[in-house]
């Protein structure tokens, strides 16, 4: 069913097309500031309120004003408001308050920065990278399939000292010591001081900015990395976080210093049901990959790399194909019964009513899809020396309740995990069924496993042509995963 997310996705391609008029005392600022840094402040503007704004909640917002006809009061740059005014959408009066709200919110998360910075205590001066948001704490414990192994091995450091901003106080690895360290700490008292007084000048200066005062907490970011002796040998962030560069990037950079996004997935792409849809793909996506302009990318094959050309504008962007990125959380250990196991994978559905805010053409994976995606599975003519291996993924309060109540039946008959690594699951699978396309096809299929996707549906054979959506993995209907299962 297409959906009036249409409508949505062409909004959302406008903002991400518009321009940010900055004030000149903020360019005089920047200029004298910031004058050695390559910054694109239009970019870095348009980056830094769409990764914040242009959300799920944006959609809600569009989707129920549509419906109700009434106004729109929601946080939106001016000339954003703009656009939607031309779309035949009503601003409410009051609209400018959520905005000055949001002002609000990040001057108070600036002060925060700038207190949290405060030297209590002397700093190690030790190499080390870091990796920004880093949120999967399990994944390196007694892992082979150990993500920080693997970048440290990846990008051959010498260092084994990882810093993080999230999770655990400190996790010890049996080779690598990954802490969690906040690296916007000022080194002197002194300069804490010099910090306190910018801030306040800052916000004094440009509190009537809507635009420029939202960027304060970054600002303040920046300005500490400035005066720090000690700075990480490499940066990663996942590319969950990339639509937006942060400003303070461009220091690091200007002193070479790699920032680099790597992408933990390769599913990035909304399924569409007609080959004219395929062949204008673009017109459907709608995340904002057109406003990355970061330096380098680790990425799986060369088909995600496909993909990035497809959206980025930015022309000097490195890739490094890496392979499958083993960024997982792993609770579980898998009870092996047969040497012959399918490891089966699915997607989660969403319930209807988040769908319809995720700004998709299509609700493909609906309950009734997923359902028979595992029916059919199910009802499998097996050889006596297979097991099936269930692997779900995680569910969450968006996730449809009738997936959760089948799942709960399936699980008193059937082998199924929900935390186990899927590195290690593939690995001890002769063969492997995927839903359409999540990514540990990808993985298996880079580990020279026999995979296959499976379409319940039966309506997207012809992607089969289109590798940058099935990476050159057959998509198979219910006569030919039998046919298959029985080789």
């Amino acid at each position: 069913m297409i959906l009036s997310n249409q409508v949505l996705i062409s909004i959302r391609k406008k903002i991400i097309n518009s321009e940010f008029k900055l004030n000149k005392k903020f360019e005089i600022f920047f200029d004298s500031n910031y004058k050695n840094l390559d910054i694109d402040q239009n970019l870095l503007f348009k980056q830094f309120f769409y990764s914040r704004l242009i959300n799920n909640e944006f959609n809600k917002k569009i989707i129920e004003a549509e419906k109700s006809k009434k106004k729109l009061f929601y946080p939106l740059p001016k000339v954003w408001s703009e656009i939607i005014q031309n779309e035949g959408y009503k601003i409410s009066c009051i609209n400018p308050l959520s905005l000055s709200i949001l002002k609000l919110k990040m001057i108070i998360k600036a002060l925060k920065t700038v207190l949290l910075s405060f030297p209590y205590k002397h700093e190690q001066k030790e190499d080390f990278i870091y990796v920004h948001n880093f949120n999967h704490n399990n994944s390196i414990k007694n892992n082979k399939f150990n993500f920080f192994k693997w970048i440290l091995n990846l990008i051959n450091s010498d260092t084994k000292q990882v810093f993080v901003n999230r999770g655990s106080s400190k996790i010890i690895d049996e080779q690598y010591k990954i802490s969690k360290k906040n690296i916007f700490r000022c080194e002197s008292l002194v300069f804490f001081i010099k910090l306190l007084k910018f801030y306040f000048f800052f916000i004094l200066k440009f509190f009537k900015n809507d635009d420029v005062i939202c960027l304060s907490n970054e600002i303040i970011k920046l300005e500490i990395l400035k005066n720090k002796s000690f700075l990480p040998k490499e940066v990663f962030f996942d590319h969950s976080e990339a639509i937006y560069k942060p400003i303070w990037t461009y220091y690091l950079e200007s002193l070479n210093i790699n920032c680099v996004v790597f992408f933990y997935s390769t599913n990035s792409l909304p399924i569409v049901l007609k080959e004219s849809e395929a062949e204008s793909i673009d017109n459907f996506v709608a995340h904002g990959w057109e406003l990355l302009n970061w330096g380098e990318y680790f990425i799986w094959n060369n088909y995600q790399k496909k993909f990035l050309d497809m959206f980025i504008k930015f022309q000097n962007y490195k890739t490094r194909i890496t392979g499958p990125i083993p960024y997982e959380s792993i609770n579980q250990k898998i009870t092996i019964k047969n040497k012959n196991i399918i490891s089966v994978f699915d997607v989660t559905p969403f319930d209807p009513t988040f769908f319809s805010t995720l700004g998709l053409p299509y609700y493909y994976y609906s309950y009734e899809i997923v359902k028979k995606f595992y029916d059919d599975i199910c009802k499998l003519k097996l050889k006596n020396d297979f097991q099936i291996i269930f692997k779900s993924k995680r569910i969450n309060s968006n996730t449809d309740q009738r997936y959760k109540n089948y799942l709960q039946d399936l699980r008193k008959r059937h082998d199924f995990y929900d935390d186990v690594s899927v590195f290690e699951l593939i690995s001890e699978s002769k063969k492997i069924i995927c839903m359409p396309f999540t990514s540990p096809a990808v993985i298996a299929k880079e580990m020279g496993k026999n995979v296959i996707y499976y379409d319940p549906s039966e309506n997207l054979k012809f992607l089969e042509k289109y590798d940058v959506f099935n990476h050159n993995i057959n998509i198979f209907n219910n006569d030919e995963l039998q046919k298959w299962v029985s080789q």
